[in-house]
């Protein structure tokens, strides 16, 4: 007797549909970091002068400091990521931990697509042409894929070497036909 196949159910299960950051996280929430940090610093800053120097500042010159130095707090929180990444990319090591060198989320493609020598692209594409005539030697489905012209002229070079032959030798609108199996074509002319 034969067997029988299990089947097993499985229920598709939508992904959570990713919640949009309001604005508040992306800018307000740092905004507000940098300048409690910058007024922090500045205050130790400005204490620090003063007990060095001796030279107690007015308050509006505290004031442009405690700006300055909140501003440059904001920057190195913002852009600090880009600045680790570059001092990455410099040192080809890792310091940020992440497990990346460099910026994480940018797209790296290796080899994606290597370069085809243009001759054998064209071989590639009529062995190509060759198998789907197997099933199909239509125009009007190669024309979207390889252009009538070339069409025309990977028609032309199978009837005139004789793997392929018009269905009607009176009537040539009727379309043609591969005299042999494609692996045979393929392994002949390659």
């Amino acid at each position: 007797m034969g067997r029988r196949m299990q089947t097993i159910e499985t229920r598709y299960q939508p992904p959570e549909p990713e919640r949009r950051r309001p604005i508040t996280t992306d800018v307000w929430v740092p905004g507000l970091r940098a300048i409690v940090s910058g007024v922090l610093v500045t205050l130790v800053i400005l204490f620090g002068w003063q007990v060095w120097r001796g030279v107690w500042l007015d308050l509006p010159t505290a004031g442009l400091i405690c700006a300055l130095v909140s501003l440059v707090i904001w920057g190195l929180s913002t852009w600090g990521g880009l600045l680790t990444w570059r001092i990455e990319d410099a040192l080809d090591r890792d310091i940020s931990g992440d497990g990346v060198v460099g910026n994480p989320d940018r797209l790296i493609l290796v080899n994606a697509r290597p370069q085809v020598d243009p001759r054998e692209r064209k071989r590639l594409q009529f062995e190509d042409f060759v198998k789907g005539c197997e099933t199909d030697t239509a125009l009007r489905r190669w024309e979207p894929v390889i252009g009538r012209e070339r069409y025309n002229e990977y028609r032309d070079a199978l009837i005139g070497t004789t793997w392929a032959r018009w269905v009607d030798d009176a009537n040539h609108k009727r379309g043609f036909e591969l005299a042999a199996p494609p692996g045979e074509i393929i392994a002949a002319l390659g």
